[in-house]
């Protein structure tokens, strides 16, 4: 498999987010002339960003730079380029530099979804002089191509880190939600011994109160039943020693004695 098509079957992308180039040193007028910052593609606009500092012996009036650009749009590594004549001041004690922004019209559109992930920069005319500087043997593609493919791999690699600690995450879960899932039943079943307990308890409670009330009233039926026998028994005597004599005869005690009985319907 090829570079490219590991590439596109890797990811299909490279990082997300703005890609801000090294310095680019170009040797000139007994100093050199620094790219610093060089950026390619804002949101979805194809504008160039960089600053040139002079860091030569004398001002350059004219300087055009030539830019090759290596990124990549979905699964294919792409290249552009672009061309900028501009100035650079100068002065004896210190570097200076300046701003420059490109918004390349022709690609006005075309880069919607891409990345750059190389800048490379080369003089072609300094001060109306044709500037012949040494270009890198790597082919432009081919460069973009390994850094592309060296960030697509980083991210998988981010990427697979994130979803392994992501499952381990949802087996933690699912082990602390068992956990807990166990330990809710547990509490459930100490609830309903402590419930049964409860229950068995407070039917002992109400079987001992309901066997001492029919012990209390056994004792009472008990009670009456001996003091009626006695009754009887008194109420025998006095029938048998009053029955046959006159009531002018009789004491108060006797009638007294006679009435309770007869009361209690003992008096025969």
């Amino acid at each position: 498999m090829s570079r490219l098509a590991f590439l596109a079957a890797l990811t299909g992308t490279c990082f997300a987010g703005e890609f801000i180039a090294p310095d680019i040193s170009l040797p000139v007028n007994g100093g050199r002339v620094v790219i610093r910052n060089s950026s390619f593609i804002e949101g979805d606009a194809p504008i160039l960003s960089f600053e040139i500092v002079n860091e030569s012996v004398s001002p350059i009036r004219q300087i055009r730079i030539h830019f090759d650009i290596g990124g990549s749009c979905g699964n294919a590594v792409t290249t552009w380029t672009d061309e900028i004549t501009t100035f650079a001041g100068w002065a004896s004690d210190h570097s200076v530099g300046r701003a420059i922004q490109d918004h390349i019209i022709p690609l006005i559109g075309k880069v919607d979804g891409c990345h750059a992930a190389l800048i490379r920069a080369n003089i072609v005319e300094v001060n109306g002089i044709e500037f012949r500087s040494l270009r890198p043997s790597e082919s432009l593609r081919d460069a973009a191509a390994a850094i592309v493919l060296h960030d697509a791999v980083s991210l998988w690699q981010v990427r697979s880190i994130r979803e392994m600690r992501d499952q381990e995450w949802a087996d933690l879960m699912d082990i602390e939600s068992m956990q807990e899932a166990r330990e809710a039943e547990r509490a459930a079943a100490l609830r309903r011994a402590a419930d049964n307990a409860a229950r068995s308890a407070a039917a002992a409670q109400r079987a001992a109160a309901e066997k001492k009330e029919a012990e209390r009233q056994a004792a009472i039926a008990k009670a009456e039943a001996e003091s009626r026998a006695r009754m009887r028994k008194e109420c025998s005597i006095v029938f048998q020693s009053t029955s046959k004599m006159k009531i002018a005869d009789l004491t108060i005690p006797q009638l007294d004695s006679i009435n309770a009985c007869r009361d209690e319907g003992l008096y025969h």
